[in-house]
């Protein structure tokens, strides 16, 4: 009786043993199989909606964190998107890689039939330039578009004695022109913002203008390479203001990129000129996405005042998006100075 009583305990053991370790790994495949289901889901209405860098951004995520016949979408879309993007070098590359990974696959006929229109097209432009002696000209996607405001603001101040006095009379007009323009193998975008503002009391103190933005950016057909050169903003690059200078990157892959930046500082946008006393100069590395949801970004940069080190910093950033959590984390440190220049931690939950 008591061997019966030990033997049903050890069999009573084993069972629980087992069915905990199953009960986990069920639990850790389920979740992972609905976050893929999500991102499979995000994917197709971002295709639906015509977002194609969005949809490029989570197909490389899918392909990297997917099972067989996941990757096997991810690829096919990856060139569908990219194709719809106009980046049919790239699309290219992507079908043929499905092909290559995936020959026996059932999506296969229809890669092909999307790879032979390319090749075709391709074709169709080398014959129709040797016969004609000039190139087909792109489809242009170009717009320029803008706003101009103009508003009067109006204060007064009474004191105990019914006395009023005019402390704001102010006229402000302001000027907010974008450019995109798709040329034969680049594109070519333009930012111009600023604006008047007219004093009108007797002193006139606070008449004044600013300038925003003024600048020009331009990107290679495939995207590798960035310059943006004028007035402007740039976040990530141990930059925290606009400036006036040049900006050039380079996009190693989808997820790497590489960034040079020199130029001055604008401390307000009252700064019409560019400041001749203080330079700096840059460079930064980003790996977007490298890890689930996860950016980061490394910089240094060198600051003068004359013949002055004002500041030569490192640091870097991280951001975190998914599930509802969003934080951004900044370190800023100074070499030169050995101080540590900025930290901050942000984050929210929805």
């Amino acid at each position: 009786m008591q061997m019966k009583y030990l033997y049903g305990l050890i069999l009573t053991i084993c069972l629980i043993s087992t069915n905990e370790a199953f009960s986990y790994e069920d639990v850790v495949s389920e979740k992972q199989v609905k976050i893929l289901e999500r991102l499979v889901d995000d994917i197709k209405n971002a295709l639906i909606d015509k977002k194609y860098p969005l949809a490029i951004s989570k197909l490389t995520k899918l392909y990297a964190q997917g099972n067989s016949e996941q990757k096997a979408f991810a690829l096919e879309f990856l060139g569908v998107a990219r194709e719809r993007n106009f980046q049919l070098a790239f699309a290219k590359q992507y079908y043929q890689r499905f092909l290559k990974e995936y020959p026996e696959h059932q999506s296969a006929p229809r890669v092909k039939q999307r790879l032979s229109s390319l090749v075709g097209i391709e074709q169709y432009s080398e014959r129709k330039t040797l016969r004609d002696g000039k190139k087909i000209a792109r489809t242009k996607r170009s717009n320029t578009r803008g706003s101009l405001s103009a508003d009067y603001r109006k204060s007064d101040l009474t004191n105990d004695l019914g006395e009023t006095r005019n402390t704001l009379s102010l006229v402000a007009m302001d000027l907010d022109v974008r450019g995109d323009y798709q040329l034969e193998n680049s594109n070519l975008k333009f930012r111009f913002s600023g604006g008047h503002y007219e004093d009108l009391l007797d002193d006139g103190s606070s008449t004044s203008d600013r300038l925003r933005y003024a600048n020009i950016s331009w990107t290679d057909g495939n995207e590798q390479f960035e310059v943006d050169f004028g007035r402007q903003r740039s976040r990530g690059k141990g930059l925290f203001n606009r400036f006036d200078g040049l900006l050039v990157g380079y996009n190693i892959d989808e997820t790497q990129k590489f960034n040079f930046v020199v130029g001055a500082p604008v401390s307000s946008s009252k700064n019409l000129s560019i400041d001749s006393e203080r330079s700096f100069v840059g460079i930064s590395f980003e790996l977007n996405e490298f890890f689930e949801n996860i950016d980061l970004s490394v910089f240094g940069l060198s600051q003068t005042i004359g013949d002055l080190t004002d500041r030569q910093a490192v640091g870097g950033e991280i951001k975190y998006f998914g599930d509802g959590i969003l934080f951004f984390g900044l370190v800023d440190y100074d070499i030169f100075h050995s101080e540590l220049n900025a930290v901050l931690l942000s984050g929210s939950y929805t």
